[in-house]
């Protein structure tokens, strides 16, 4: 069965339901919270079989956006020889990732509504380790602007999303693990290559695989609202399921961060190079 995003959007979020409820119930001794839970869960898992969230139908409007492209280069007479076929059909390719790839990874799932606590509370950090710590975030974005360009051109957009992922993955195992502030600063040095790299990156993919048509434009601004608009319906329900996933073990919500960011990575892997 081909999944389109919306089933794949509530298989995840039933899975996520469900393992949170169990856990609930075993371990944390909150049985009704737990079989809520379970409950919205199977309901998730039901919902993406039936196929009846459009909501979240983005690939679905990926495809829709891709054949009006289509439409207008064949009312233009363009023909198409076999490699513009395949051609074509990488551009179809990457846009549909990229919807559920942008989706996962506008920002990070499940982290920020726990990171001040999970720095302090569990790893032991002060508030004013954090403010230094976000500082350097914020000097380490500025300084790796031009050199990360300079790198995108030479290894392309398809590499470059695959290392910013597995870089992003890598800063958020860095912050689990870290137990000193030179540390916690070496993960967010992590973080703000890979945040560099997928902004450049991650429109330049998206850019390329839409056809030069008149309406580009558009269609480019559709398919990125719509995948962004996904990504907060996903971060309101993280930012809940984490808090409580956080009462129980403080390392919970970090570790799906990384999953997803694993997950994204291996999307990633789906995209076509395009010039």
């Amino acid at each position: 069965m081909d999944l389109s995003m919306k089933n794949s959007l509530f298989i995840i979020i039933g899975i996520i339901c469900t393992g949170a409820g169990i856990v609930f119930r075993v371990f944390a001794d909150k049985g009704v919270m737990g079989t809520i839970l379970i409950i919205a869960g199977i309901a998730a898992f039901l919902y993406a079989q039936w196929g009846i969230a459009e909501a979240f139908a983005e690939i679905a409007r990926a495809k829709g956006y891709y054949e009006e492209c289509m439409q207008i280069l064949t009312v233009k007479g363009v023909t198409m020889e076999s490699k513009e076929k395949e051609q074509i059909n990488a551009r179809k390719k990457n846009m549909r990732i990229y919807s559920v790839h942008r989706m996962l990874t506008f920002d990070l799932l499940f982290y920020y509504a726990i990171k001040f606590l999970f720095l302090t509370q569990v790893k032991g950090f002060t508030a004013s380790d954090i403010v230094v710590v976000s500082a350097f975030l914020g000097l380490f974005k500025v300084l790796f602007q031009i050199p990360i360009t300079v790198v995108i051109d030479k290894i392309g957009n398809r590499r470059s999303l695959i290392i910013a992922d597995l870089f992003q993955a890598t800063s958020v195992t860095v912050i689990m693990l870290s137990n000193s502030l030179p540390v916690l600063i070496i993960g967010n040095l992590f973080g703000a290559i890979a945040v560099a790299m997928k902004d450049v990156a991650e429109p330049g993919l998206l850019n390329s695989s839409i056809p030069d048509v008149k309406e580009k434009s558009q269609i480019y601004s559709k398919i990125d609202g719509k995948s962004v608009g996904n990504f907060y319906y996903i971060s309101a329900f993280s930012a809940i399921v984490s808090g409580f996933l956080f009462d129980i073990n403080g390392y919970i919500p970090m570790t799906i961060c990384v999953i997803i960011l694993l997950i994204s990575a291996l999307l990633a892997t789906g995209f076509t190079e395009l010039t």
